[in-house]
């Protein structure tokens, strides 16, 4: 009995690192030869396989990475490819992480089934000591990826030592004749009859509003953020119109509250965030009326 309850004990710890290190395979892969893979539907079976590598950047170096992410799934997936500061343990400003102006594919996108992209990225320590970071990917079913706190996705583009935004801020603070910070938060705001504030995004015009100081989290530590609106509207729409008592609802014209409201999953998570036709709120109650974003929605690069 006590040979058999050993033997039982054993063959359940066998079965348990089993199952965790299926689970630890079945999120992601990267290979040694910088290639990710996406694999749910079947383990992968290279030898070596981690859930993310680390990097080490010298002091004073750039290193351009490559990537190319599969989806060898049965289902189309949403990736995002993410960095994670180790030494130090938070990013600054002698440490530049961004997608290349070269790509062709964006860091952070949708793969149908069967398909795959390529991505480059940028890594720069401008710094006197070599830095240690963790690249890896993470994919869900959903546009929500839900990443650790620790692990951010890598959005912005990467220009010459600085970031896209920074670059774009600087330009902004530069020219005083159309900009004011006399915003009583000390936001840098454009203004003007008519200031040159044009930018070209989604293959579109669209307008810097000002660089403002904005909280990633619930009190959390801000970061500046380029916020710009665009040219011309998309078209006429509720901003909610749930019916009452549907969701934070309490009238017939809808929830006051923009993470609840039917627009925001249009722009967000709907028709105009997936480029296709669809459904979007009108007048009250719940009514809505047909809307076509395929050739104004957000472009993947977007």
């Amino acid at each position: 009995m006590k040979k058999n309850y050993l033997l039982g004990l054993i063959v359940l710890g066998l079965i348990s690192l089993s199952v965790y290190s299926t689970y630890a395979m079945f999120t992601a892969s990267v290979e040694t030869n910088d290639i990710v893979s996406l694999r749910a539907s079947t383990l992968p079976t290279e030898s070596e396989i981690v859930e993310y590598e680390r990097l080490t950047i010298k002091s004073k170096e750039k290193k351009v990475i490559e990537y190319t992410v599969n989806n060898n799934t049965n289902n189309s997936l949403y990736y995002g490819v993410w960095y994670e500061m180790i030494n130090p343990s938070s990013i600054n400003e002698d440490i530049v992480i961004g997608k290349s102006e070269d790509t062709t594919s964006d860091t952070l996108g949708q793969l149908t089934t069967g398909s795959n992209v390529k991505v480059l990225f940028v890594i720069e320590n401008k710094s006197s000591f070599n830095i240690v970071v963790n690249i890896g990917v993470g994919y869900s079913e959903t546009s929500s990826l839900n990443l650790p706190t620790n692990r951010n996705l890598i959005t912005e583009v990467y220009k010459e030592g600085v970031l896209a935004t920074e670059y774009i801020i600087s330009l902004v603070s530069s020219n005083p004749d159309t900009m004011n910070n006399d915003d009583p938060d000390g936001n840098v705001r454009y203004m003007g009859a008519d200031p040159n504030n044009y930018v070209l995004f989604n293959n579109e015009l669209w307008r810097i509003i000002g660089v403002f100081d904005v909280a990633s989290t619930y009190n959390g530590p801000t970061e500046k953020r380029l916020k710009i609106i665009r040219d011309e509207p998309i078209g006429n729409y509720s901003r909610d119109n749930k019916p009452a008592g549907t969701g934070s609802s309490t009238s017939s014209y809808g929830s006051n509250d923009w993470t609840d409201s039917a627009l925001m999953e249009v722009l967000n998570n709907g028709a105009y965030w997936n480029r296709t036709s669809g459904t979007c709120p009108s007048g009250m109650n719940g009514a809505t009326i047909s809307c076509d974003f395929s050739s104004i929605g957000l472009t993947e690069e977007a």
